[in-house]
């Protein structure tokens, strides 16, 4: 996990020589987390809040870690306390968003991804997952418009180019679905669901050799042994 709120100076010292404070409950909690012991943080995130219910700190760790949780609606109570204290927290915004999403609630998700954005314009998983937002709602078109920006400030991101070539085949555009595809394989060459992908569009255009040949490295990649067997019987047809 990325801390935005990790402390300077030395945590193991505060047993010491006194109480621990609420930022040392909440540094305990990060710990917790990045060991992914999230019950853990979410108490230590909790006490922290009993010491201290004016620390943005804690609420916006504590909600990230609900989202591990998969608790996406308590997540967002947290989020929500974390920028009432602290309005331009920009990764409050964007997972409150992503906790959004996945309730399904794809509008308030890019309104919050929008916030993060303005508030932090050089975010590249903002506009990556705004585009997801917008695909899940059928703009394949707008999802396009915002995976591009997302591989502008991060050239290098396979799921980019992977999502952007899913859009693109919403949009029908089968051959920059593939051209697409194609670059991700190139940054991500073990990506078995890009094949797959890619193998699926090229059977869509009629290229039926390359796109079997694509179904059958997915299925190697993923160990389908019955797969294997049919699409190398499909390979020696005419």
């Amino acid at each position: 996990m990325k801390s935005f709120f990790r402390g300077k100076g030395f945590a193991f010292l505060s047993g010491i020589f006194g109480t621990q404070t609420s930022e040392d409950l909440n540094r305990a909690g990060q710990t917790k987390h990045e060991q992914k012991d999230f019950p853990g943080a979410i108490a230590y995130f909790t006490k922290a809040i009993g010491l201290n219910p004016a620390y943005p700190a804690p609420f916006y760790n504590r909600g990230s870690a609900k989202i591990q949780m998969q608790d996406f609606t308590g997540a967002i109570a947290d989020f929500n306390r974390a920028l009432e204290l602290q309005p331009d927290l920009f990764p409050a915004y964007y997972n409150r968003g992503r906790a959004k999403h996945q309730l399904n609630d794809f509008e308030g998700a890019i309104g919050d991804y929008t916030y993060a954005i303005a508030l932090s314009p050089d975010f590249p998983s903002a506009y990556f997952s705004r585009g997801s937002a917008k695909y899940d709602l059928k703009d394949y078109q707008g999802a396009v418009g915002e995976y591009s920006k997302a591989i502008e400030l991060s050239p290098h991101d396979a799921e980019a180019y992977f999502c952007r070539g899913n859009a693109k085949h919403g949009m029908k555009d089968r051959r920059g679905a593939i051209e697409d595809y194609s670059k991700a394989i190139e940054l991500a060459p073990d990506a078995a669901e890009v094949y797959s992908s890619r193998g699926a569009v090229r059977m869509e255009i009629g290229e039926r050799r390359e796109g079997r040949e694509d179904l059958m490295k997915a299925a190697t990649l993923l160990g389908d042994v019955r797969a294997l067997v049919k699409l190398r019987k499909q390979l020696t047809e005419p």
